[in-house]
């Protein structure tokens, strides 16, 4: 279907306490399945650096961990730049998304992706939820939960937390006023 490597940014209305103010890039949207993706502006308290020296690797990486979603929140994956590989690389257009032992330790002796976040956890939606969301179509609700944004480097990586999100509404918005103008 038509979400993978897209770029959700939670509309200013969407008032679920998990994902208010969220970015998500989805990395999956399979019709029968559903669809996964990870949160990328929601940076938790545990530094990069401790799942390293947890796996025995002194890093001297200063960013955080980030809370990608509530599934599985112990699994970290890591988004990155097509330019890395590791043993289990998923390729999504110009990003990967990584997740095994030997990503760790492949960026311990500083060979690393030019641009990356790490993750615990993922999203996850059923069979044409993702849809119904972005169009406002739920039974529950006439609001539009997410907005969609072009995928870039600068959405991805260069941004975090609030500031990430109100980076995406200026995009979405953008896009709007290119449409009718």
């Amino acid at each position: 279907m038509g979400f993978v490597g897209k770029v959700l940014v939670a509309h200013p209305n969407l008032d679920s306490p998990f994902f208010r103010q969220s970015v998500i890039f989805v990395y999956e949207d399979i019709e029968r399945q559903g669809s996964q993706g990870i949160i990328l502006n929601k940076p938790s308290r545990f530094p990069v650096k401790q799942i390293f020296e947890a796996k025995g690797y002194d890093v001297d990486y200063p960013e955080m961990v980030h809370r990608g979603g509530p599934i599985n929140e112990k699994s970290v994956s890591l988004l990155h730049s097509g330019d890395w590989t590791s043993t289990n690389t998923y390729p999504i257009g110009n990003y990967s998304l990584s997740s095994d032992q030997f990503m760790i330790e492949k960026m311990s002796t500083g060979n690393a992706p030019t641009n990356w976040r790490l993750v615990g956890g993922v999203c996850g939606w059923g069979p044409g939820q993702l849809q119904a969301e972005i169009e406002g179509s739920l039974p529950h609700t006439k609001n539009k939960n997410w907005l969609t944004v072009p995928t870039t480097d600068r959405i991805l990586f260069e941004y975090d937390g609030d500031e990430q999100w109100r980076y995406g509404l200026e995009i979405a918005s953008q896009q709007m006023v290119d449409q009718y103008f």
